[in-house]
């Protein structure tokens, strides 16, 4: 019986009941080590897993593609109108549990430099508020000044019509494998503006399928964020280029291709 791991979180996020270095031990008695981001594999290899190369493997995330072509086919005005939003407004969607490592208080903090030059525009926290930081989150958003532009959305069931129905999808994680959110805006034609963490340049490439800043990097946040604003054109470019490299690296067939390869893989290679 062969024993593999495969692991959905980067090593520095590491947060379960066995310590780190009893887990990096018990990895390196396995013998695979499945993820699916190549560059947090790497991360994995930096912070001491020892397996050989022919026994690590990374397969790209995928999302649940039901639904997805009937949502796309809809207009954003016509997925706003069914939201209860603003049709003509712009709208920026944050699609991700309120909790510090999602780093939403980046945007918070640059309120004023998002709003001060357009008042009408909407940003959207959809997600639920976690005890990881989330109630302190939640509530700088209910006491900002700017609090009429950004809404609290909370949970919901199926986040995928908010993403649709923005203008841009926004991801400031300070940690993150490969986002399926990420994965949805591209699928649903909505650009990304996303932190350069994890695995997330894997499915960006930067001012061709999205654009991506340095975590925390106020500046570059802004300067990529405006570049996105306020040109229509660029955001439908960029949103063309991602869904070609979805179908073409993320897609669900894929996705279910590369699993079948890696099994196959591994029944092979044990046998030899």
């Amino acid at each position: 019986v062969k024993k593999v791991v495969i692991s959905h979180t980067q090593p520095k996020n590491y947060k379960f009941s066995i310590p780190f270095e009893e887990f990096i031990i018990r990895a390196n008695e396995y013998d695979h080590f499945v993820t699916v981001s190549k560059n947090v594999l790497q991360e994995w290899k930096n912070y001491g897993l020892k397996t050989q190369d022919s026994k690590c493997h990374h397969i790209p995330n995928c999302c649940n593609e039901s639904g997805l072509l009937e949502l796309e086919k809809l207009s954003k005005q016509e997925v706003r109108q069914r939201l209860k939003l603003p049709k003509h407004c712009f709208i920026s969607v944050c699609v991700a549990t309120i909790q510090h490592r999602k780093n939403q208080q980046l945007i918070i903090n640059n309120a004023h430099s998002l709003f001060e030059k357009y008042p009408n525009d909407l940003f959207l926290f959809v997600g639920g508020i976690t005890n990881l930081g989330g109630t302190e989150i939640a509530e700088q958003i209910y006491n900002s000044k700017y609090k009429e532009n950004m809404k609290l959305i909370g949970e919901v069931d199926d986040a995928r019509p908010y993403i649709r129905a923005a203008d841009i999808l926004v991801l400031p994680s300070l940690g993150e494998v490969m986002p399926i959110t990420i994965l949805e805006a591209t699928a649903l034609k909505t650009p990304v503006l996303a932190s350069n963490v994890g695995g997330i340049n894997e499915v960006i490439d930067h001012l061709k399928t999205g654009l991506h800043f340095n975590v925390n990097n106020s500046v570059e946040f802004l300067k990529y964020f405006m570049m996105l604003r306020k040109n229509k054109e660029f955001r439908e470019s960029i949103a063309a280029n991602a869904l070609i490299k979805y179908k073409d690296n993320f897609s669900r067939s894929m996705h279910e291709s590369e699993v079948k390869k890696l099994i196959q893989g591994i029944i092979e290679s044990d046998c030899n």
